[in-house]
């Protein structure tokens, strides 16, 4: 499998993610409705939010690789245990 390959099926698993959890997040409002008090105005996304319903932050370079050293000392360190 290419990098091509492996970052095209990243985002199809990512995409069947986010289907996953739109479907939970309407079941639930759908669920809750009879329940709630009548002319209650509540969307599906008040009630979960989800990382993706807000604007997404763009990391840069230097952040990026502070979090990738963070991550490995993390990794090194539970290894060590």
């Amino acid at each position: 499998m290419s990098w091509q390959e492996f970052g095209l099926a990243v985002e199809a698993w990512d995409q069947s993610e986010r289907i996953y959890w739109e479907r939970t997040r309407i079941l639930f409002k759908r669920t809750l409705e009879p329940h709630l008090n009548k002319g209650a105005n509540v969307s599906a996304k008040d009630m979960i939010p989800l990382p993706w319903d807000g604007p997404i932050r763009v990391m840069s370079r230097e952040e990026i690789d502070e979090d990738i050293k963070r991550k490995e000392e993390a990794w090194r360190a539970s290894r060590r245990s």
